[in-house]
């Protein structure tokens, strides 16, 4: 009897999920089980696009209270504003198309600060800084500065990763003058956390940084300037054995290291060498000393508009603001817009000037609300 009994309750379990699915389906369609992160869509943030994407967005925009919704996925038609649009657009997506293709998300750079440790998305470029052994070995010979006369520098595969990890690090903080991390040690405690005896003994090290801004810091010109300044120059010429040099881009900026060191250590085992985004994680001392919060940077458009007039809101990039750097505006994902004030209005991609004055309207970047200035005349 107990049998029959789990039986039947298991067939109407089997219906009524049947039922469920045939409700859901014009929603659903057969995208619900699609993993489709590299999409806008995915609203809850769950990693999938399902319906209760649609039912969230819907709800956040009848201002459902205790609602939060993932900001550059809600905008599912990419006109720079989440509206019903963004929902209607879901919805015949989910149905099973209509001729709907989602958008792909412009990728982010993943931005982590915790546990006084910021990690960042870099593009390593060893290839390039690789090839400035030769270019630098090549100088030392014309210059008669061989070390015993006729020994070229070697290159360490380990001094290199040491290296590309401070190239990481300058681009956070830059310091010329004493060469310290993002967190205040001194550049030497990097190369111990690779096995390197930096305790006081006769042995030497050094380092040269430098960087570079909009494409002109490239291997010829990084090369050109190491050479051409005198207190860089004198490393590159001084009496070491070994040599790691690192080379990362990020935001259009490259960042040039190059390690010194005449230890007896040496790991001379070829690596093949990486030109691809990498995660590194950097040292802080705390989040309050080196990040400073988020911005909106003016890419292109009008930053005016007059009163009871439309244009298309200007195009801005949400930037991760650092101290202590000489670049202290990193890209981090595009800038999403959600409203307006009293003297400007923003809908549907559009600003409207409201009253004359200084208005503004304000976006969201890593969570974080950031106003912009918009000029709003008669």
């Amino acid at each position: 009897m107990n049998m029959e009994k789990k039986v039947k309750q298991t067939i109407i379990s089997i219906v009524g999920c049947f039922i469920l699915a045939l409700a859901l389906t014009p929603y659903i369609g057969t995208r619900a089980s699609e993993s489709l992160c590299e999409y806008v869509g995915d609203v809850d943030g769950d990693g999938y696009i399902t319906t209760k994407d649609a039912v969230q967005l819907n709800y956040y925009l009848l201002g459902g209270r205790n609602i939060e919704v993932e900001l550059v996925d809600s905008d599912v038609d990419q006109d720079g504003a989440i509206t019903p649009k963004d929902v209607t657009m879901l919805k015949r997506y989910l149905a099973g198309g209509f001729g709907v293709e989602l958008p792909k998300k412009e990728k982010e750079e993943p931005i982590v600060i915790e546990d006084g440790k910021l990690t960042m998305l870099f593009t390593y470029g060893q290839s390039d800084a690789r090839a400035m052994l030769d270019m630098i070995n090549n100088y030392r010979k014309e210059n008669g500065k061989y070390v015993d006369s006729q020994i070229p520098y070697v290159y360490d595969y380990v001094l290199e990763k040491a290296a590309m990890q401070r190239a990481a690090e300058i681009a956070v903080k830059f310091d010329t003058d004493r060469h310290t991390r993002p967190d205040g040690g001194d550049y030497k405690t990097t190369l111990s956390e690779y096995g390197f005896d930096v305790s006081p003994r006769n042995i030497l090290y050094g380092e040269n940084i430098l960087f570079g801004t909009e494409n002109s810091m490239k291997l010829d010109q990084a090369f050109a300037e190491f050479v051409n300044k005198e207190g860089t120059r004198k490393l590159i010429l001084g009496y070491y054995y070994y040599i790691g040099i690192g080379h990362i881009r990020i935001d259009k900026t490259d960042f040039w290291v190059i390690l010194f060191s005449d230890e007896e250590y040496r790991n001379t085992a070829y690596t093949e060498p990486v030109d691809s985004e990498i995660a590194v994680t950097l040292p802080i001392p705390d989040v309050n000393s080196l990040y400073n919060g988020v911005k909106a940077k003016y890419v292109s458009g009008e930053l005016t508009v007059p009163v009871g007039s439309s244009v298309a809101l200007p195009v801005f990039d949400g930037c991760l603001k650092l101290y202590g750097s000489e670049v202290d505006d990193i890209k981090v994902c595009n800038l999403v817009f959600l409203s307006g004030d009293e003297y400007v209005s923003v809908s549907n991609g559009m600003m409207t000037g409201l009253k004359p004055g200084t208005g503004t309207i304000y976006g969201k970047v890593l969570g974080k609300v950031v106003g912009v200035s918009i000029e709003v005349t008669e």
